[in-house]
């Protein structure tokens, strides 16, 4: 209550007159607010309230005659400012984990591009191993019939010059 609306408060409501009344419809929420009496009826809410020594508004524990609209809504303020940190701070590891996906799946790609063409590199390597294999038995055989004639024409020589010097 502002200090120049507390003379609406001083005396019971049927008393005032039709400007006081004016007035108090004016000041609902700008110069004063309505919140619970200190016991002045036993309503549930208040033995509710008397039981738990207060109400529980955002995590703290208010006394009833603290409970006001404002005090509500400025605990409310602060529990949503507190949720929106708490809600960008799970939006920011959101977004990490998806950047580490992003990154791990990208790695994999490449890395079966590697292994792809780590494959098709041995596969060209085999066959060049098997067109080499098969030269060196060329060649093998080549040179085994070669020399199976130089050693042939030789031991024809060999004969003929015993045959002729004998």
């Amino acid at each position: 209550i502002l200090p120049e609306k507390e003379h609406l408060f001083k005396k019971h409501l049927s008393k005032h007159s039709i400007g006081a009344y004016r007035e108090l419809c004016r000041g609902v929420g700008v110069s004063f607010e309505a919140v619970l009496a200190p016991e002045s009826s036993n309503t549930t809410e208040q033995k509710l309230l008397k039981g738990r020594g207060g109400a529980n508004v955002g995590g703290q524990v208010i006394s009833s005659h603290e409970i006001s609209f404002t005090t509500v809504i400025e605990q409310l303020k602060r529990d949503k400012f507190k949720m929106a940190a708490e809600l960008s701070k799970l939006h920011d590891q959101a977004a990490k984990a998806t950047d580490l996906k992003h990154l791990a799946e990208e790695e994999a790609a490449q890395s079966k591009l590697v292994i792809q063409a780590a494959e098709a590199d041995k596969q060209i390597l085999q066959q060049e191993v098997q067109n080499l294999t098969g030269m060196v038995e060329y060649f093998r055989n080549t040179t085994a019939n070669s020399v199976n004639e130089v050693l042939n024409r030789l031991k024809l020589d060999l004969n003929l010059d015993l045959y002729t010097s004998g």
